[in-house]
């Protein structure tokens, strides 16, 4: 699965904190979806849409409207993908590998803010695979846009 970043971090919480569901806070309260069910997720033109195998839409969410993103990184989603011009890069989290939507420096940081290393020209469409780093929590940083993930 592939987590976008935006100018929020997205939080991983392991499976057996949240079983079979992908949890959404919005402004207005909490959204389960059942991630047995959810194919993708895509966020474009500002919009985050989960849809199923058959590209039927279980859900829609303003950016603006997201508070916080739970997800079994276990599961059956097999990607998440970002488009438009405020997303940087993405994230395969089944790969561990970042996805570049801009041309731009990346940057790896532990969960103390010590920098780990430093790509500084990483070309649009180009991936870093982070698997030899070992497993971990990571903040991925691009621009003005991170990520907080869990590198298995």
């Amino acid at each position: 699965m592939i987590a976008t970043a935006f100018a929020m971090s997205w939080l991983f919480v392991p499976a057996q904190e949240n079983g079979e569901y992908l949890h959404i806070r919005t402004a207005g309260g909490w959204d389960v979806v059942s991630i047995e069910k959810a194919e993708r997720i895509t966020f474009k033109n500002n919009v985050m849409t989960i849809t199923d195998s058959n590209n039927a839409t279980l859900g829609t969410y303003a950016q603006n409207q997201l508070e916080a993103l739970y997800i079994d990184d276990t599961s059956g989603v097999k990607e998440v993908s970002a488009e438009g011009s405020e997303t940087n890069f993405g994230f395969d989290a089944s790969t561990n590998t970042v996805v570049m939507m801009k041309d731009g420096m990346v940057e790896i940081y532990n969960p103390a803010g010590a920098l780990l290393t430093r790509l500084p020209n990483v070309k649009k469409g180009e991936s870093v695979n982070l698997s030899g780093m070992g497993a971990g929590v990571v903040i991925i940083k691009s621009g003005n846009h991170t990520l907080k993930t869990v590198l298995k």
